[in-house]
């Protein structure tokens, strides 16, 4: 657990050329706060930030796309080596 001056900065850990940066520089989240205005209430304990879940909920997404993608590509070449003799 990180003691109050141990704050480590978003940045440092999302490497430069990660998804999650190439969605933050091409997508506008902030149409989310209109969507969702009715949904959250003034009183109580501030809720998580909704575009961090939509963001999250997007990035959890895309990683699915890409692991079936290659996890596709290497199935295929197992097929592929398995009917050829080496």
């Amino acid at each position: 657990m990180l003691s109050n001056h141990d704050s480590i900065q978003r940045d440092q850990l999302v490497p430069p050329n990660h998804l999650v940066r190439k969605m933050e520089a091409a997508i506008d989240f902030t149409f989310i706060y209109d969507l969702v205005k009715d949904m959250y209430s003034e009183v109580g304990r501030p809720s998580i930030d909704p575009v961090i879940l939509v963001k999250l909920t997007e990035s959890k997404d895309c990683q699915k796309v890409v692991t079936r993608h290659i996890w596709q590509t290497h199935v295929e070449e197992a097929d592929h080596l398995r009917h050829h003799k080496m």
